[in-house]
């Protein structure tokens, strides 16, 4: 029987009051202390999504802890399927918290890991932490790319304008202190959902939803607070390695828009590749993503092991 490269075990950290859940991978032959890196997920995701990068990570030597945020997947928090902002920044800083605080774990070597919303939410809070060793941000939330028209043009859509009404609903009721009016996040054409398109759902096929705590539920008052958050404005204060990962097909967080951003960062690397937002989840892109943001975390957080090869 073929030894395991990687151990997993289950662990749980406090935030706010809050018992969030995670995983932390580490190298099975692990020697000494090592870097972490932490990974959270994006816009309506949970942990199990991101195992698939945890694990090449941890083959490479490094420790890796993923979570889930409040309210989702094994995380404790009510109401559940609510997309909180400035909940989910609370949590990631309390998941960092814990990691440098693990046994083994180098508190100098923690680099933060995040996709789509989350790739917004990794600068913001690396740049308020300048001890954080690299950040990755794959096809990230820098903030709305959309012109006025661009905007009016949206809204007098037939999808947009239900998944906006749906929005007024749950933040009513929110404000009520009732349970959230869930919609779903990936939906058929004309249904009231945040993803209608095929692209989504060819990506969600493929990864399956077979034993995964994804529910496809989200509170849509979300869609009122998207649009105000612009971390891509905080790049400039990141002295740490930054690596985009974009695609240049994306429409949710378009390349071009990221770029601009990637070219304020101080020491930020662009990677571009020919994908839509939901292709670089899997297949070759996938792939190739994932060859390249190990490639360099291990330059920055193991540069000796990097030297060798």
């Amino acid at each position: 029987m073929t030894e395991p490269t990687v151990t997993r075990t289950k662990v749980h950290f406090g935030s706010h009051g809050v018992d969030c859940a995670g995983y932390l991978y580490r190298p099975a032959t692990a020697s000494g202390t090592l870097p972490c890196v932490v990974l959270g997920h994006g816009t309506a995701g949970t942990m199990d999504r991101l195992f698939v990068y945890a694990e090449p990570f941890a083959a490479a030597g490094m420790a890796v802890l993923v979570f889930d945020y409040r309210g989702w997947g094994a995380s404790d928090g009510q109401p559940r399927q609510v997309i909180d902002i400035g909940g989910q920044l609370d949590d990631w800083r309390a998941a960092i918290a814990f990691a440098r605080g693990l046994d083994g774990v180098d508190p100098e070597r923690v680099a933060l890991w995040g996709s789509s919303l989350s790739g917004g939410h990794v600068v913001a809070l690396a740049a308020d932490d300048p001890q954080i060793a690299a950040v990755v941000a794959q096809v990230p939330w820098f903030g709305d790319a959309r012109t006025p028209r661009q905007v009016l043009r949206q809204l007098l859509q037939v999808s947009t304008l239900k998944l906006v009404a749906a929005g007024i609903r749950d933040a009513v009721r929110g404000a009520r202190d009732r349970p959230p009016y869930l919609v779903p996040i990936v939906g058929e054409p004309g249904q009231t959902a945040l993803f209608t398109g095929p692209e989504v759902r060819e990506a969600l096929e493929a990864k399956g939803v077979e034993g995964s705590l994804w529910r496809n539920q989200f509170a849509p008052r979300f869609v009122f607070a998207l649009p105000r958050y612009q971390p891509g404005k905080a790049v400039e204060r990141l002295g740490m390695p930054l690596l985009v990962c974009v695609a240049d097909r994306d429409r949710e967080t378009p390349a071009e828009f990221a770029a601009r951003f990637v070219e304020r960062a101080p020491r930020g690397e662009l990677r571009r590749y020919p994908a839509s937002h939901f292709e670089m989840y899997h297949g070759k892109v996938f792939q190739r993503v994932l060859a390249d943001q190990v490639e360099f975390l291990r330059t920055h957080l193991l540069p000796e092991a990097a030297d060798r090869r």
